[in-house]
């Protein structure tokens, strides 16, 4: 339990600490044009890709980890009484680290395949230039 409980504490901490580096990659790497629409569609993506799914497969781990089912008397299967703890902390554990480990992929690949792109000339008014 120490070391789940360690490793867990870990992980949130850098998911927690990860956001800002993401969000100066993206106003370093975007052009001032397009900074704002860029941010916008990086907490887009980050709503719909861990927003929705997220609850669903980590649903459908936790429920992997159940030791005794309820069931109506007609035999309907209803939520889990009992959990199997040392399951759902295993896997838990498991699907966090592989999930941070795939995105940490992810990004070291985009580091690697990146390849800068010319900085766009802003158009600057000529009233700019004559005033004192």
């Amino acid at each position: 339990m120490p070391m789940f409980l360690t490793l867990f504490v870990l992980l949130s901490m850098l998911a927690a600490a990860s956001m800002a580096p993401y969000t100066a990659t993206i106003l370093r790497l975007v052009p001032k044009a397009r900074r704002s629409f860029a941010l916008g569609v990086q907490w887009t993506l980050f709503r719909l890709l861990g927003g929705i799914p997220g609850p669903v497969i980590f649903g459908h781990i936790i429920d992997q980890a159940c030791a005794l089912w309820q069931e109506s008397d007609c035999g309907e299967v209803g939520a889990c009484a009992v959990y199997d703890s040392g399951k759902l902390g295993l896997y838990l554990l498991v699907s966090s680290v592989s999930i941070r480990l795939v995105s940490m992929a992810l990004y070291l690949l985009a580091y690697c395949l990146y390849k800068p792109v010319a900085e766009e000339k802003e158009n600057v008014p000529a009233e700019s230039e004559t005033m004192i």
